[in-house]
């Protein structure tokens, strides 16, 4: 499909690694990723939550270690997939890192915390992190009650 197109387009290269990674084509997805000529913070974060939701954590883990446009998004995909791939204490250190280098945290960002908290068997910290939301100013949202 790319050899029909005439110069590189972020956008349309963005949307071919989703579709490969939606469709199970994990090098495939990885190939275009590596030959984009240039590339911006959705494409980081596309190919880290996709390795993530395939199990590929330490692939995952390997480009977002080397992601130059590394923000909350890109964070809250890292440790969202880790609490997916049953690595709550790996998602929990993260998180401490995360605000370490000065980003606050948004909702989904709490709520996968939240979850990892719950798969740990830690009920305080879930506490504590959910007033820790609250003092953040983090409107976050529960079976349809706003907090």
């Amino acid at each position: 499909m790319l050899k029909e197109f005439d110069g590189f387009n972020l956008v349309v290269h963005n949307c071919l690694i989703t579709a490969n990674l939606e469709g199970g084509k994990l090098d495939e997805a990885r190939r275009l990723f590596e030959e984009m000529p240039e590339r911006n913070e959705v494409s980081w974060t596309i190919i880290i939550s996709g390795l993530l939701r395939s199990g590929r954590v330490e692939e995952a883990i390997w480009y977002f270690e080397r992601n130059p446009c590394q923000n909350l998004f890109s964070w809250t995909a890292v440790i969202s997939g880790l609490v997916q791939n049953g690595l709550s204490f790996k998602a929990m250190m993260l998180f401490l890192e995360m605000l370490q280098s000065g980003l606050m945290p948004n909702a989904v960002t709490f709520t996968s915390i939240i979850r990892a908290c719950g798969e740990l068997g830690d009920f305080n910290l879930g506490m504590s992190l959910g007033q820790f939301s609250i003092g953040c100013r983090v409107e976050m949202s529960f079976l349809g009650q706003r907090f």
